[in-house]
């Protein structure tokens, strides 16, 4: 089962970055971008993570593949944490943590 699930989230890995190539090379379209950003969440989703433990192999190429899956979404929540700690002060009211 687990190795469907690698195989089916390195093909929607594959889709979003020929797709983030599109945009890149075509220009800016919003449906594109769209598409992009979800097959990005679904291949992160889909994908047996061994820090979710669904994994338990020790496979060094699987290891690789996994951080290469995980890092748009990985990226995007620290990007997100980091801002929310500039504008998070004690004294507003503004709070959000994931």
């Amino acid at each position: 089962m687990n190795a469907l699930r690698e195989v089916v989230a390195i093909v929607v890995f594959t889709i979003a970055i020929v797709l983030l190539s599109n945009l890149a090379l075509k220009g800016f379209d919003g449906s594109l971008m769209a598409a992009t950003i979800v097959c990005f969440i679904v291949a992160y989703i889909i994908w047996p993570s061994k820090r979710k433990g669904t994994r338990r192999d020790d496979s060094n190429v699987l290891d690789i593949i996994e951080f290469i899956i995980e890092l748009p979404v990985d990226l995007f929540l620290w990007l997100f944490r980091l801002t929310t700690r500039i504008f998070r002060s004690n004294d507003s009211r503004l709070d959000i943590d994931l």
